[in-house]
């Protein structure tokens, strides 16, 4: 077992980013989760219409994954979790106000980038 005293603070210093990364994404997208029914109601959406909308969560993790790499190796980590931090608390609020589903969709498929970025090493 390794104690504090045995890890490089370095270490240490990037261990606690990537789980407060991990904490923050999933409280982020817990908001996002625990309004689902109220966006199903607002846009008049049945079981089959807001499956077929939630879709786009991982169309989109797929779309980004290749992107946040290239992104990362590209741009350095530090400045891409910033960016992505700033980003995803933007778009949150977005997903709320969709007009329709096309928007939804739209806001679902570029709304999970943010979070990969965020947790890439």
């Amino acid at each position: 077992m390794f104690t504090s005293s045995s890890l490089p603070q370095k270490r240490i210093y990037r261990i606690t980013v990537s789980s407060f990364s991990f904490f923050l994404a999933g409280l982020c997208f817990s908001s996002w989760a625990s309004r689902i029914p109220d966006i199903q109601l607002k846009l008049h959406l049945n079981n089959g219409a807001l499956g077929a909308v939630l879709l786009g969560l991982p169309a989109g993790l797929l779309i980004s994954l290749p992107i946040a790499g290239w992104m990362v190796a590209k741009f350095g980590s530090r400045s891409i979790a910033i960016g992505a931090a700033i980003s995803y608390a933007c778009l949150l609020p977005v997903l709320g106000f969709a007009q329709n589903t096309v928007q939804l969709v739209a806001c679902l498929l570029f709304s999970e980038w943010p979070a990969i970025c965020s947790i890439l090493p």
